[in-house]
């Protein structure tokens, strides 16, 4: 029996492989949560069962649950994919002992190295940006009473993307580490290293810069951590291209105007009008105009922000 551990590192075609792993029975995984399956026990595997110190008895529960999965299965090849097991020092220990727990199990364990600069870019934008993980704000008002030190790249780095990637050399010796390659398709290296048949599928697009930037603005109103899902709700608008071509469609429009025309002979000759359409200036009014708003939103909102505080000092003096 084998069994494979894709441990990472994160943004390096992870996504991508749990997405082609989705409908592989041999794959350890549960409907609710990918990267995190459930144990022989009926536990479930978190961080919290990660970060705990290393034991027999995890070692023991982990090769019981490959065991019991592969004879559910029939499956011989057994699969676990998850990121956050890259940077979790317990995580050696247990994987180290489980490599020699049983002759019956081959233990096969992999390891995405990105160049650190390519990985750097892409990491801060998803975790830094996007996935918000450190407290702070990138812009702190100087009459905010809270100790909290502005969110830059240089302090992400520093606090946790230098850590993170680092990780993967307390691998060596233990897993299997292999250079991420850009512009080439993963599944064909994963595949090619385990000897499994997967679809090629994509998993995210890359989001736009115009998203990053938004969410980005969007997330760092916050002090603490914010997950994506906070945002979600506003990427789900379409482009002004978009609006304009479903507001301004002229569906039908000759069929109607039949019809209409039956009713009354005033106008023989009527010709069909055109359908707008967004010109050059009307996205150059729109921008002006959402300008505008956001100046006049920023006052109400420190008008709003001068009579709250007013409040909360008054609320403070009567207790």
């Amino acid at each position: 029996m084998k069994f494979t551990a894709h441990i990472g590192l994160g943004k390096t075609g992870t996504s991508a492989i749990q997405t082609s792993l989705n409908d592989y029975e041999g794959a350890l995984n549960t409907e609710e949560n990918w990267s995190w399956p459930i144990l022989a026990n009926g536990r479930k595997v978190d961080h919290e069962w990660l970060d705990s110190p290393h034991s027999t008895e995890k070692t023991k529960l982990l090769y019981d649950t490959i065991v019991e999965h592969s004879e559910k299965t029939g499956c011989d090849h057994v699969v676990w994919s998850n990121e956050a097991i890259s940077n979790n020092r317990q995580a050696v220990k247990l994987f180290k002992e489980l490599s020699i727990w049983s002759p019956d199990l081959d233990v096969q364990i992999i390891l995405y190295v990105r160049e650190p600069g390519r990985w750097l870019k892409s990491a801060w934008e998803q975790w830094g940006l996007v996935h918000k993980v450190l407290r702070g704000k990138i812009v702190l008002s100087p009459t905010d009473p809270r100790n909290l030190r502005p969110l830059s790249f240089s302090r992400w780095v520093h606090e946790w993307g230098r850590g993170i990637y680092n990780s993967w050399r307390w691998w060596r010796g233990i897993a299997d580490i292999r250079p991420y390659k850009e512009g080439e398709d993963i599944i064909d290296d994963f595949c090619d290293v385990t000897g499994l048949d997967l679809p090629r599928l994509r998993a995210y697009e890359t989001p736009t810069s115009a998203e990053v930037l938004s969410r980005a603005i969007y997330n760092n109103t916050y002090p603490g951590p914010v997950t994506p899902h906070k945002f979600d709700f506003y990427t789900t608008y379409d482009s002004l291209d978009d609006y304009s071509k479903r507001y301004f469609s002229l569906n039908n429009i000759e069929k109607f105007q039949r019809i209409l025309k039956a009713n009354s002979d005033l106008f023989p000759d009527a010709e069909v009008p055109e359908e707008r359409i967004i010109s050059e200036d009307d996205y150059k009014r729109l921008l002006d105009q959402a300008i505008i708003f956001s100046i006049e939103a920023i006052g109400r909102i420190d008008q709003l922000e001068g009579k709250l505080r007013r409040l909360t000092k008054e609320k403070e003096t009567e207790d």
